[in-house]
């Protein structure tokens, strides 16, 4: 059953609702993108900001009622846009595509979304339909707090994010600047879990050696030949074909970490090796690396020559493409 878009259940599930909230974006993307093919170098910042205004409020619709649902189907459709503007395998982990553009998971605009409703929500009046129902439902948690409903997720997203105090008074004095705050608020907390995700990921060993931060990396906008853009994208995020992340995949038991070596040197095949150490790059790395970054090498210099300087930058995608597409 569909009401105003909205597709309900008997089950009283929204899965279904969030299943075809994506398939309608998808169809969305399409035309997007065929739009977009005519269109010479648009920038990766453009493409954000078209999905950002045409696909996302599809994926988000209704959002009020439903957006305590995982979605998996729209997060799944939203990582995979953008790892297509990234170039970079499914395989990718998200906390690495989020960190690289700048964006964030679309449940961070539900939560925002629910909380703005629930300030309407709490403000209309008393005999209104959508407030009659939402007393109900406070009243049904208050006298059974183990109860799963809408108003206990809420409940708990607001003590979890330290604002339990508005949940128990019901509001606050200044709407406007407490949901500027609780929107800064969800979205320190999910860029809080991220980097608590990379330092205990054993693919991001090199990723968080970078200044990691929560704006679009410089190089998707310093670099305007995509195939060269792309090429860094991958080497950054582990989407590349060295050992130290092949291995990972190798059947039917994955290679060791200490046995990911280069096949020449006999060392660790990571992003650090290729860049600055491997012996049989030498050439390659004459014509593309500055030889001061070749004497005594250490990852320090890793870093300030792949993402300090848009001249080094760029020099670093020509080594990468002119490597694996040799």
């Amino acid at each position: 059953m569909s009401y105003l878009g909205v597709v309900f259940t008997s089950g009283g599930s929204f899965n279904q609702t969030q299943i075809t909230l994506a398939g309608q974006a998808r169809k969305a993307i399409f035309k997007m993108k065929k739009y977009l093919c005519t269109i010479t170098n648009i920038t990766v910042s453009h493409q954000l900001e078209l999905f950002d205004k045409l696909v996302k409020p599809i994926l988000n619709y209704g959002c009020e009622v439903w957006g305590f649902h995982k979605a998996q189907n729209i997060e799944s459709l939203y990582t995979q846009f953008c790892e297509n503007i990234l170039g970079v395998k499914r395989a990718t982990q998200n906390d690495f595509v989020y960190c690289e553009l700048g964006h964030h998971s679309l449940i961070v605009s539900r939560y925002f979304k629910i909380v703005k409703y629930w300030f309407k929500i709490i403000g209309s009046k008393e005999n209104k339909y959508i407030k009659l129902i939402y007393n109900i439902m406070k009243h049904d948690f208050e006298m059974t707090p183990s109860k799963k409903n809408c108003v206990s997720s809420l409940h708990q997203l607001l003590s979890s994010l330290g604002f339990l105090e508005v949940w128990i008074h019901q509001g606050v004095g200044q709407k406007e600047d407490f949901l500027s705050l609780i929107k800064k608020r969800i979205m320190d907390c999910f860029y809080q879990n991220i980097n608590s995700r990379l330092t205990e990921s054993s693919r991001a060993l090199f990723y968080r050696h970078l200044n990691i931060n929560n704006d679009l990396k410089m190089y998707l906008t310093s670099i305007s030949n995509e195939n060269h853009r792309i090429a860094l994208s991958k080497l950054k995020v582990s989407s590349h074909r060295l050992i130290i992340e092949s291995g990972r995949w190798h059947k039917p038991i994955a290679t060791s970490y200490n046995e990911r070596k280069c096949t020449h040197c006999q060392k660790i095949d990571d992003e650090y090796h290729f860049i600055l150490e491997c012996s049989l790059l030498n050439d390659l790395r004459k014509k593309y690396i500055d030889k001061k970054y070749g004497l005594r090498t250490n990852m320090q210099k890793c870093i300030v020559y792949k993402f300090t300087k848009c001249t080094n930058i760029k020099k670093t995608s020509f080594f990468y493409i002119s490597w694996f597409e040799s």
